[in-house]
């Protein structure tokens, strides 16, 4: 054994002078209910996180952005809009040469690598005026996906027609 051995005799008799100094066997002795107060707290403690690690914790609930990007067709420029709001809209420069207003959804992923102060536009979104009545009776919960169609048109930004 470790301790056996007699280099090592000396240091066992200092550990065991320590440990009987600090008088840690009289004082558990003496206050014996304390003792069981304070093993029973302390298991109580690791009942409680155990507990609260081993249950699963709530799916965090996902929030809906209350504004969108918008891109402006006269300035080529992207601003930002409420969400609620159906393209075409009005931009910030004002209606397009014909009179309609300039402002279409964008759908911005992320920053072109090529310039990255620059966001990627991977397209743009509006409707026909018949499209964007028909929208108001959309419900996403029913996915009508004839009705979801209706009038909408997209491009990408560098294009000239609607698709």
């Amino acid at each position: 054994m470790f301790f056996k051995n007699t280099k090592y005799k000396y240091l066992r008799y200092d550990l065991e002078q320590r440990w009987q100094s600090l008088g840690i066997k009289q004082w558990i002795n003496k206050n014996p209910k304390l003792v069981f107060a304070i093993a029973a707290i302390s298991f109580l403690l690791f009942v409680v996180i155990a507990i609260s690690l081993l249950t699963p914790d709530k799916p965090p609930v996902p929030q809906e952005n209350k504004m969108a990007w918008f891109y402006d067709l006269n300035t080529k420029q992207l601003f930002k809009a409420k969400n609620s709001k159906l393209p075409p809209i009005k931009a910030p420069s004002g209606p397009t040469p014909d009179g309609s207003p300039a402002g279409v959804r964008a759908y911005v992923f992320g920053t072109d690598y090529s310039n990255a102060s620059e966001p990627l536009i991977a397209f743009l979104e509006t409707f026909t005026p018949d499209g964007k009545e028909a929208q108001k009776d959309y419900d996403p919960k029913k996915h009508n996906s004839k009705l979801w169609a209706n009038g909408r048109l997209f491009r990408r930004p560098n294009e000239e027609n609607w698709t």
